[in-house]
Order: structure tokens, then C-alpha cells, then sequence
């Protein structure tokens, strides 16, 4: 499971949570390659938030590299903790701000 300290504590368990619900259906899946589409449960800091994001096996995969990357669907962005790093059709990159020392 990703997880990433932040002061907002609702805030820094959303986020992993919906990532780790992603994880563990992923690997519920028959075989697929990188480039099949599949839909993932939006990993924004709303915690009543069930929106599906749309994207490859393979973009999925690669933003599961960096535990300050998400998935969210357009515009679930939240300014206060994060930046839009990327923006696609279907959903949106967003990346944690580092906490405070």
C-alpha cells in the first residue's frame, strides 16, 4: 500500500486507501497487457467519492511508482495538498505537496 504522511489526516488516508482498493481488484483480474483499458476507482481525497477512472494497465502501473502520485478524476484535484501533473481526457495526475519539516 502507498502511503504518504500529511498534516490533514482524513486527507492522507483517502488517498492510499482508494489506491490500495485499486491495487487489490487489479490483482483480482484475469492477465492483461499495458495497453488494455481498465476502469479504476478514482483515487481523490473525497472520501465519498466512487467516480471510475478510465486508463491503461500499463499508465496505472507506471504512477504506482511514485507514492506521492494519484489518480483522480478531472477537476477532483484539491489545490490545498496537491498539483495537477498531468491531464488526460479521462483523468488527471495529481501529486502531493511534500509535508512540512
Amino acid at each position: 500500500m502507498r502511503t504518504l504522511p500529511l498534516c490533514d489526516g482524513r486527507f492522507a488516508q483517502n488517498q492510499p486507501a482508494h489506491a490500495q482498493v485499486n491495487a487489490v481488484v487489479d490483482g483480482l483480474r484475469p492477465p492483461y497487457t499495458a495497453d488494455d483499458e481498465l476502469r479504476f476507482l478514482c483515487e481523490c481525497s473525497r472520501g465519498e467519492c466512487a467516480e471510475r477512472v478510465v486508463m491503461t494497465a500499463g499508465d496505472y502501473a507506471a504512477l504506482g511508482r511514485d507514492i506521492r502520485r494519484f489518480a483522480v478524476a478531472p477537476g477532483h484535484d484539491d489545490p490545498i495538498f496537491e498539483i495537477v501533473v498531468e491531464q488526460h481526457d479521462r483523468y488527471w495526475v495529481v501529486e502531493k505537496f511534500e509535508p512540512p519539516a
